[in-house]
Order: C-alpha cells, then structure tokens, then sequence
C-alpha cells in the first residue's frame, strides 16, 4: 500500500518517479551488429538463444528473409528506425520430432511483398505474437499465416494492417487454421485488412478454418476493419471440409466488427460455415455494409449434414440485400435481438426488437453512425457488456474509443450501447483565436456539440503559433459561462495571443468521463489523488475546469499512477514540484485503457530530436497536417516547462516541443480520434475501392 500520511506519501511519489525501471530481459542482439549479427539476418536468427530478442537497426530494404526454427524468438524495430522487408518475409516452425515449445513474436516491422508464417507440429504450444505490421502481401498469398497442426498454438493478432489480394477461395489475407488435431487459441484485435481492387474476387479478408477429428479451440475477433471485395467473406469461419467430416465444435466470439464491401453483390460480409460439428456464436456490435449478404452461414462442404450454428446474434447493423441468409435449420438455435436491418432475412425468425430502418451511416465508405441514426442508443447494454468480460475483450468500439458512452453531455437517463461496431457522441475540432472571440486571456469556442451543453467535458492541446509572444504553449483551462464554452490562460496576466491554435476532444458523458475537485482529503503537496479505477495502464487526460473549482493554479500539470508493494492511484499534479496543488482546483477528467488511437509515448534516443521535439508516429498521424491530437503529460521527474504540438511538413508527422528542453523519458498519453483524423485527410478515403 502507499503511505497514507500525506509527506511520507509525497516523499515516497517522488523517490519512485525518479527511480530507473528495472526489468528483466533475456539476452538481446542488434542486427545488422557485430558478428554473427553482422551478416545476414538469418545468422543473428541461428545465433540467438530460446526466448531472446533480436532488434532490427537498419532503414536499409531488407530483401532476405530468415526462418525461426525449434526456438522462441521475438524480432522488433530497434528504437529510431523503421525497417522494410521487401519481396522477403519471416517464418517459424518445428522440425519433425522436435516437440517442445517455439514461439514468434513480430512488432513494429513493414512488409512489401512479404508475409509472416507459423506453423506447428509438436505436443508442446508454440505463441505467434504479432503486432502494429504493415503488410503487403504478395499477390494470390496471405499477409499472415498460422497454423496449427498438432499442439497448441496462442495466435494473438494486434493492431496490425494488411493488405493485398485477392487469395483463393478457401484462404484469406489473414489465414488461420488448426487441423488433424492441433488446438489454435487465437485473438485479434483492431487489425485492418483491405483489398484495394475494385473487381469482386474470391476469398477472405480473415480467414479461420477448424478441421480434422480431435481439433479444438477458440477465435475471438474484436474492432477489426476488413475493406473491399470479399466473396469468400469479409470475415470467414468454418468447421470441417469434405476430406475431414468428424464434427468438431469451436467457438467464435465477434464483438465490435467492421466489415465494408466493394458494393458488388458477389461480396460477403460475416460468413459462419459448417460441416457435421458446430460453431458456438457470439456475433455482437458488427457492422457490415455494400455487400451482398451481411450475415450468411450454412453447410458449406460435401458431406455436410448435421452442422449448426447457435448463440446470440445482438445489436448487428446489417445493411445488404441479403441482412442474414441462413441455411434451412443449421441456425435454429441462434437467439436475436436490438439488430438493425437493412435488407432481407431467411433462416432467422426476427426478435421484436429489431429496427428495420435505414441505417444512415455516414457515407457508404465511411460506416460510422450519422447523427440521426436510428442505430444511436437502441442496443442491449448487457449481452454486450457481459459478452466482453467473459470474452475478456477490452471495452471499446471499433475506434479503440469507449464503448458505453451517451449521444450527448446531456442525454437523459443510463447509458445505452450503440447498435453497430461504432459508438457516436465524442466529436474532435480545432479552434483559432481571432478578434471576434477572443477577450483578454479568454477565447470562445463554438461548436455544435458543446454550445448550450455545460454538462460537457473538454480536453485541448495547444498547437505552435510562430513568433507568438509571449511563447505559446502556455498553460490553459476550461470554462463555461452562459452555454458558451471557453480556453484561457491559466496565468490570466497573460492575453490570449490572436492567432493562437487548439486541438480540442470533447469527450461525450459515459464510462471513464468524471469531474474533479481538489481537497483537504485527496492534495499532499503538488498533487490531488484522483477516484478512479486502479490500472497503470489506463490512459489518462486532465484538463483544468474552472466551473467545477474557481481556485486559481496557472501551472502546467499532468497525471501520473503511483503504487508500492500492492494497490496504488491516479494522480494529479503540478509538474513544477516545487508549487503546492491548491485547494479548491477542479478538473475534466478522461480514462480509458490503451488502444491502438489511444496510447503513451516515451521520449527515447531514436524519437527525440535537438533535444526539445518529440516525433510522433502513428499511422492516422503520419502526413495527416489536419489531425487534431490532444495530448496530457505524465510526471516523470520535476518538469514545469510549456510545450505545444505541430504537425511537420518537413518530417510528415506530428511532434510534440518542450520550450525548456525535453528530457528523455518524458511521456504523454495520446489520444487521436479516428472519426476526424480517418475523414479529414486519413486512410479512410486511401483504400482504393470506393
């Protein structure tokens, strides 16, 4: 426990912030490096030992593979650099009689005509760890192959992006399969898998194939993104084949979904087929539109005569020709509710619950919900809340963004889910200020989704103001007055500068979004102790706002978790030490856990440059000059500079200046809304199909 007297307690805060983590790591090597890292990759590969790590320092196109063979091993982008393998990939394997565990763990790594594969064959569990890849697969090929041939395999999928196609029929660019045996254990989440083609073609964006007598095992699909043609399925799962008929039966658990089609009618959205065994379904908050069929499931091999599908069917948006299409029987065990449906049924008798209504999506490349979508707040708050945590799935929609949240600040009532993979209500903009709204040290703001809404909470990063005086990047606040929201300078002897830029996210009312004020209770020193859940990893904002405490406190702050020897807190701080947190300060406050969009960044020697900028690198980010970020430092050490965001045009990214110097490890929590960055000049519109 931490100290409960409030001195010992802030001594104890800052002797752990400025201590070193220590961790422990098994042996780690640099390719290209001294000998036998000096060569070819392979060699570092062979040289390594079970469960070491190899770092790939080289911005050179890697054009030669290597293979991981009867070992664990784990090959990631050495700090500052990003590598290439092009025309080349990385494998891992067991040979014949070699029984013990092998594993692959892959981040951080491009690929360009290149793939990832694993297969197992033994009796022991081989792990495939993959994560933030980009992936061009080769043509006709999968991005990502595992398979399970005997044993066990972890297959964990995170955050990746994959492209290419189209693959054969029975395959997919990302392509799964345990058979005559084997178990596969796999979970992927927030992967992104697209087909540029306009041409319909054959084959599976996710691809996930159980067969043969004795195999077993579980895929769980959360806030993936699969775009473009897909005959095969947008998303595939199946059981059994002609040659291997023995029923199985397997789970599959898709929460959050997005599968968007090319508008062909040979496409397919979600497609469920089995052979004498049985799938156990958890088909809940997916969105799938412009394809031909949305949700389709059937026998799908000869020989076929006994498979079912059973489970829940919930809070689907299916927009097609054919919303679901079910084999005659092989789905009588499926329940349905709170689905909206835009096309026609067969195999599924309706739940009363079901919305038959146009969807009203954003555009039919974009498969967000529209203001006036029928699809806002009409969801099952249960089935998917309590699908998750027995899925042990985290509580986001497909934008990594909080799942349960309301439309507005100020909706009556509980929280209701969204039907569909996207929950509506947070809405980033930027704000300049000009003579028409600026007064003083204060600045008006003027949005739909905050005017006349002082239940709403506000988190904004200053953007650089060249030749700005005083220098920008100064500390701010929130205020409200009259329905109108407000920015000011924290030191209100200081004036708002014209011209002065914010990235501002205004966080819809829900899970993770509180108030704070400070308390004789909760400040020892410089900091206030914040009621919020005990997670290290949560990844919080903090915004001064003057209507929740009108105590002054012109400081630049910042959060941090601290713990010693058992449970711990969040906390908020001056990150000047040195100036005591007053009573009485009140702040916004936003938490969540990390996401792909929502994340923390450490200043280290590869991402720090001239000593005071920051290089962010995120793929809505990068040469994206009208992303709207916002940022809140973390407390590492005594640090009460200003700082302030940029976007780049020399480096195409978006960076983050400290005016007193950034130390390394400094740290921010990020967050980046993918609604605005995707639509204002992101990825969304890049994919090719549309």
């Amino acid at each position: 426990m931490y100290p409960t007297h409030p001195l010992l307690r802030w001594l104890a805060i800052i002797l752990l912030a400025m201590m070193p983590a220590v961790t422990a790591m098994a042996a780690t090597h640099t390719w290209p490096g001294t000998a036998p890292c000096a060569g070819v990759l392979q060699a570092c590969v062979n040289h390594a030992g079970d469960g070491d790590q190899i770092l790939i320092a080289t911005n050179t196109p890697i054009t030669t593979g290597a293979a991981v063979v009867d070992k664990r091993l784990a090959l990631r982008a050495a700090d500052g650099f990003n590598p290439v393998f092009q025309n080349a990939g990385l494998s891992a394997y067991n040979n014949s009689g070699f029984n013990a565990d092998i594993g692959l763990s892959v981040s951080n790594i491009r690929f360009e005509g290149g793939q990832i594969s694993a297969t197992y064959s033994g009796t022991g569990t081989a792990t495939v760890d993959l994560r933030q890849l980009d992936i061009i697969a080769p043509a006709g090929t999968s991005g990502i192959s595992v398979s399970a041939q005997s044993g066990l395999i972890h297959a964990t999928l995170h955050d990746n992006r994959v492209s290419g196609g189209p693959t054969s029929i029975w395959s997919g660019l990302i392509d799964l399969r345990a058979r005559h045996g084997g178990e596969l254990e796999a979970e992927l989440v927030h992967n992104r898998v697209t087909r540029k083609s306009t041409v319909a073609a054959e084959g599976a964006g996710i691809f996930v194939h159980y067969f043969g007598n004795g195999t077993d095992g579980q895929v769980k699909m959360h806030g993936n993104t699969v775009r473009g043609s897909f005959g095969t399925g947008g998303i595939f799962i199946g059981e059994g084949d002609y040659t291997y008929t023995a029923p199985i039966t397997i789970n599959a658990r898709l929460y959050n979904n997005v599968v968007i089609g090319s508008g062909s009618a040979l496409d397919t959205g979600i497609r469920l087929g089995v052979t004498n065994g049985q799938i156990h379904t958890h088909l809940i908050n997916n969105t799938v539109t412009r394809v031909g069929q949305a949700f389709t499931g059937g026998r799908w091999s000869v020989g076929a005569s006994t498979g079912t599908l059973d489970g829940l069917v919930h809070n689907n948006i299916l927009v097609a020709g054919w919303s679901i299409n079910l084999s005659d029987g092989v789905g009588a065990s499926l329940a349905n509710g709170n689905n909206l449906i835009n096309g026609a049924t067969f195999g599924m008798t309706m739940d009363a619950s079901t919305l038959v209504a146009p969807a009203r999506l954003l555009s039919h490349v974009d498969a967000r919900l529209a203001s006036d979508s029928p699809a806002i707040d009409a969801g099952d708050n249960d089935t998917l809340g309590l699908g998750l945590i027995l899925s042990g799935l985290p509580s986001t929609d497909a934008d990594g963004l909080r799942r349960f949240k309301k439309k507005t600040p100020t909706t009556a009532g509980t929280n209701r889910v969204d039907i569909g993979a996207y929950e509506y209500g947070d809405v980033s903009f930027s704000h300049i200020a000009s003579a028409t709204n600026t007064s003083g040290h204060t600045t008006s703001l003027t949005h739909p989704a905050i005017n006349d809404q002082a239940g709403a909470n506000l988190f904004a990063t200053p953007r650089y103001l060249p030749g700005a005086t005083p220098e920008h990047g100064h500390p701010i606040g929130t205020w409200e007055f009259s329905g109108t929201w407000n920015l000011y300078n924290k030191d209100t002897t200081l004036a708002m500068p014209l011209g002065a830029r914010y990235n501002v996210f205004a966080a819809a009312a829900g899970s993770g979004v509180s108030r704070h004020v400070t308390s004789a209770g909760n400040v020892s020193g410089a900091t206030s102790q914040l009621v919020l859940t005990d997670n290290p990893d949560f990844i919080v904002l903090a915004m001064q706002h003057y209507n929740s405490g009108a105590v002054a406190n012109p400081h630049q702050t910042g959060v941090f978790h601290f713990s010693m020897g058992g449970g711990g807190a969040w906390f908020v701080t001056n990150l000047d030490t040195t100036r005591t947190m007053p009573i009485g300060v009140g702040f916004s406050l936003y938490a969540q856990r990390p996401s792909p969009n929502v994340f923390r960044v450490t200043a280290s020697a590869g991402n720090l440059s001239g000593g005071d900028t920051l290089v962010l690198d995120h793929p809505l980010l990068n040469g994206n000059s009208c992303a709207q970020p916002v940022i809140t430092r973390v407390f590492t050490h005594s640090d009460g500079s200003n700082f302030d965001m940029e976007y780049s045009t020399s480096r195409s990214r978006w960076i983050v200046y400290d005016y007193n110097g950034m130390p390394l490890g400094s740290r921010f929590h990020v967050l980046v809304n993918p609604a605005q960055a995707e639509t204002c000049g992101g990825p969304l519109f890049s994919d090719g199909f549309e």
